[in-house]
């Protein structure tokens, strides 16, 4: 851990951003008692208008410009780094300004007693105030911690585990990216709960985390896009149904879910046409044993042009349902028919 007074933490990987904050935390204050020397503030929180916000915001001002009566050292953690802003932050008045102004100048110059560290989840840099992370950059420590949607933490996963006293092979660990996403913070959940389920076991199997993730949220998607792998319309369309009350806004992502598994059908049907053994094709694939066999057998549903005509038929839906989002139930269902239709 550099030991730097200033330490700033974003990105999508809450998990991370958090742990590195706590280390930072905890690096600083040493042998300083938490209750005395630590203060966590939220900036979302004190860039608002009200009396209340406003007494809450000089107390940390106070923090930040003077000792305190009980350490030698304090520690403040503020979160939602995002909304110190030059303008006010999301509210744009007063008090946002002010904590702008002496952030930026703590960080420049921060007094003898005091540690800094910020966190964000702001997934790209603009988000941030671009002084503030100049500064940050200049006169402390920055980290940046980014998930893309193709990023697989397979490595993390086998890690995490063995951290919590599970072993996990990397095709399991592929297996439960696959189904829970690959957000760290889910991942630890579920490495969390399989650690208790399996306390003895020597090694976690494919059949142990299938039970186990059947209650993630991500579960009933895994559920869905199998659905349509099977030509199930009734239980693709329930399921669909389901996401979009409880995510509307989470459209694009079901309909990349789908993309992706019918690329691989594709795949696999052209492996198949071209007579190629199921164990080559499995290897190709490089998916845990489970999951690839049952993705040879949902691809032997389809005739290799009916694959060809859906993943056509994926590709122009892509750009309306990115700009025609009122209708993106409407649009997937549609999808959702042709992928189960049978052609003669």
């Amino acid at each position: 851990m550099p030991d730097q007074k200033i330490q700033l933490f974003y990105g999508n990987r809450g998990l991370l951003v958090n742990e590195a904050a706590e280390a930072a935390v905890q690096h600083a204050l040493g042998e300083t008692e938490r209750s005395l020397g630590y203060e966590r503030f939220s900036a979302a929180e004190l860039v608002r208008d009200g009396e209340e916000v406003s007494l809450r915001l000089e107390a940390l001002l106070n923090t930040l410009e003077s000792p305190s009566m009980f350490s030698d050292r304090v520690v403040v953690r503020i979160d939602q780094a995002e909304q110190i802003k030059k303008g006010g932050g999301r509210s744009g008045g007063p008090n946002g300004a002010a904590l702008f102004e002496t952030i930026l100048r703590r960080i420049a110059a921060p007094p003898e007693h005091l540690w800094l560290v910020l966190t964000s989840a702001a997934g790209r840099d603009s988000e941030l105030s671009q002084p503030l992370l100049k500064a940050a950059k200049q006169f402390g420590n920055v980290q940046r911690f980014i998930a893309y949607d193709n990023d697989n933490p397979s490595d993390w996963v086998r890690r995490r585990a063995g951290g919590k006293g599970i072993r996990i092979s990397p095709q399991v660990a592929g297996m439960l990216i696959r189904v829970v996403g690959n957000d760290v913070g889910d991942l630890d959940q579920e490495l969390e709960k399989l650690s208790l389920l399996h306390p003895d076991a020597s090694e976690l199997t494919e059949a142990m985390v299938a039970e186990a993730v059947q209650g993630h949220r991500h579960f009933s998607v895994f559920a869905m896009v199998d659905a349509l792998a099977q030509r199930d319309l009734r239980k693709a369309l329930d399921v669909l149904q389901q996401q979009l009350e409880q995510a509307p806004r989470e459209h694009v992502r079901l309909y990349m879910l789908v993309v992706q598994q019918f690329r691989r059908l594709l795949l696999i049907s052209s492996m198949l046409e071209s007579g190629k053994p199921q164990s080559d094709i499995l290897k190709k694939l490089g998916l845990p044993g489970f999951i690839g066999k049952q993705a040879i057998t949902h691809a032997r549903q389809f005739k290799y042009a009916e694959l060809t005509r859906v993943y056509a038929l994926l590709g122009k839906m892509e750009l309306r349902l990115k700009f025609e989002a009122e209708l993106a139930g409407v649009l997937l269902r549609e999808i959702f028919g042709n992928i189960c239709r049978k052609t003669r």
